[in-house]
C-alpha cells in the first residue's frame, strides 16, 4: 500500500479490501542512524583515523558478504559512538482503522 514516511501517516486502503476475511500486515523500520550507533557496540574490521575517517575498506565490502563480527553497517565515515543518543524512530503511537459507511 505504501511507505508512510512523512505526515500525515495515512493510506486508504479501501480499493484493496474484500469481502470476508482481509489480513492487514505492518512492517515497522528503524532509522539507518540507529543501526549506526547499534552497530557501534560491536568490534569494527575496519580501522579509523584520527579524524573517523576509514583508512581502508574491508574486503567483505567489495565481496557482498555481511560484515565480520555481528555487525550488520559499514560506513567510510565513524559519524556516531555508542554513546550517541538514539533518534526516535518506528512506529511511535496508536494505530487505528476508521471505517466509514
Amino acid at each position: 500500500m505504501g511507505n508512510l514516511w512523512k505526515p500525515p501517516y495515512r493510506v486508504d486502503i479501501t480499493g484493496v479490501l474484500k469481502e470476508g476475511i482481509n489480513m492487514l500486515e505492518i512492517e515497522v523500520v528503524n532509522l539507518w542512524v540507529n543501526r549506526l550507533i547499534g552497530d557501534e557496540y560491536f568490534p569494527s574490521d575496519a580501522e579509523y583515523d584520527k579524524l573517523n575517517g576509514v583508512r581502508e575498506i574491508p574486503v567483505w565490502v567489495g565481496t557482498g558478504e555481511r560484515p565480520v563480527k555481528d555487525r550488520v553497517t559499514f560506513s567510510t565515515w565513524r559519524f556516531y559512538t555508542k554513546d550517541s543518543p538514539l533518534i526516535e524512530s518506528g512506529l511511535l503511537g496508536p494505530v487505528t482503522i476508521d471505517v466509514e459507511r
